[in-house]
């Protein structure tokens, strides 16, 4: 692994902007406002160094999550579609907002990360762990989650018109208002109360 990946462990000791403010009280305003700039630069240039990281592989990613276990990564609003990233170890990352459509994670690590209001059109995400993650507001259009465990997931808001749920664990996830229109339950571990929450199937978003 390169340096430039294995100096991003340093960015957990930096100082965050509302420490560098407090530090720099009784400074210039323009001196203040290019100490925030400097650090919110250095945070914007580590996602984006870990963004650059999981496109090299997933083998290489792998190798740095696990020799860096302290850095949550953060991919918020990142491009990743149309990859093949199957068995990736994507849990606890935050992916809010990020575009994976079409995108393949097939038995890939997500549990506990956060994709809320990610766009997952057309992704292959079956037998992957996304127990615990919180998937409000995403788009899963079409994807499919066949033998996904999506047990404490949050799927409030969620959009499932057309995907397979089929075989899926959604063991205690909180369905409030998500769109199951058309959507595969075919052996889906899901409970009345659970279809009760979501919206009723003639309804889209």
């Amino acid at each position: 692994m390169s340096d430039q990946y294995n100096n991003q462990s340093s960015t957990q000791s930096e100082p965050t902007p509302a420490q560098v403010n407090q530090q720099n009280q009784g400074v210039s305003p323009d001196q203040n406002n290019a100490a925030l700039h400097v650090q919110r630069r250095k945070l914007a240039m580590a996602n984006s160094q870990q963004l650059d990281l999981l496109k090299q592989g997933v083998n290489a990613w792998n190798a740095w999550r696990q020799t860096h276990l302290d850095i949550q990564p953060d991919l918020k609003e990142a491009d990743l579609s149309n990859l093949d990233l199957s068995g990736a170890d994507l849990s606890q990352v935050n992916l809010s907002g990020a575009n994976l459509t079409s995108t393949t994670v097939r038995k890939t690590d997500l549990s506990w990360a956060s994709l809320v209001g990610a766009d997952l059109s057309g992704a292959d995400l079956s037998e992957s762990l996304l127990n615990g993650t919180d998937l409000s507001g995403a788009i899963l259009t079409g994807a499919s989650l066949i033998h996904a465990d999506l047990s404490n997931a949050t799927l409030i808001d969620t959009n499932f018109i057309d995907a397979d749920l089929s075989r899926a664990d959604l063991t205690d996830a909180d369905m409030h208002g998500a769109f199951l229109k058309d959507a595969n339950l075919k052996g889906t571990l899901i409970t009345p109360e659970q279809l009760n929450q979501a919206q009723p199937p003639e309804n889209i978003p």
